[in-house]
């Protein structure tokens, strides 16, 4: 489309260009009437008026069609940006969420994943209400956050109270037992303030861990499951 109106006003252009030229040749002949060489001039003004209106009224729409273009990609931009949140993030705690962790890991074959459940986490809601019991989540999620950039893995909220971390690199044997040893007991040193209640909140944890397992989520989930029967807090499902 706008090839075509450009072609339109060059073709417009050579057309003013070819009649100036013939107006000049006009002009330098030595016979001519003087009414008639003002008639031609008054005339040439005009056209030149009118083609000049013309050629506004056809780079104005250009114009604004291009803003117009501008502004509906910025749009869409950010509307797309607003669904991918929607569909890999969070919204309570703005971490990753359970389908953006199924995605990263699909094409992984080696990937630790550890669940972190907080133990009893009803009994917050039911005692402290559910607008508390979210102000935990959130501050959760920041502890684990900020704990997972020590040893470079990946945080994600699951559903719930459960959250993940996710090593996707295979960190050594050793490096992912102190990584486990420090989580376990990560939040028996840290109470989660509430400011808004001016009160420090408990909270234990428990750990489903599945390190290199086909469906890592699921085998994890499983290993979760099990301790909820059991007085233990960490149960490891690995390669057989």
């Amino acid at each position: 489309m706008n090839n075509k109106i450009s072609l339109k006003i060059a073709w417009l252009f050579i057309v003013i260009f070819l009649l100036y030229v013939s107006f000049v040749v006009f002009l330098l002949s030595p016979k001519i009437n003087y009414f008639i060489l003002n008639s031609l001039i008054f005339a040439f003004v005009v056209f030149l008026v009118i083609t000049a209106f013309v050629i506004i009224k056809i780079i104005a729409p250009i114009n604004q069609f291009e803003t117009n273009k501008k502004t509906f990609d910025e749009q869409v931009c950010i509307k797309t940006k607003e669904i991918e949140n929607k569909l890999y993030f969070d919204e309570l705690t703005n971490l990753k969420n359970r389908y953006a962790l199924e995605e990263e890991i699909k094409e992984n074959d080696f990937v630790s994943i550890t669940l972190i459940d907080i133990d009893s986490f009803d009994d917050i809601n039911e005692l402290y209400g559910f607008s508390t019991g979210n102000l935990v989540l959130i501050e959760v999620g920041k502890i684990l956050n900020e704990f997972s950039l020590k040893y470079d893995v990946s945080v994600y909220r699951i559903y719930g109270n459960v959250y993940c971390l996710a090593d996707k690199k295979m960190m050594g044997f050793f490096r992912f037992n102190e990584l486990i040893e420090e989580l376990a007991i990560l939040f028996k040193n840290k109470p989660l303030y509430i400011e808004h209640l001016d009160l420090d909140i408990f909270v234990n944890i428990t750990l489903g861990i599945s390190i290199a397992q086909e469906e890592s989520i699921k085998t994890a989930g499983i290993a979760l499951k099990k301790l909820k029967r059991t007085i233990f807090h960490i149960l490891f499902i690995t390669m057989t």
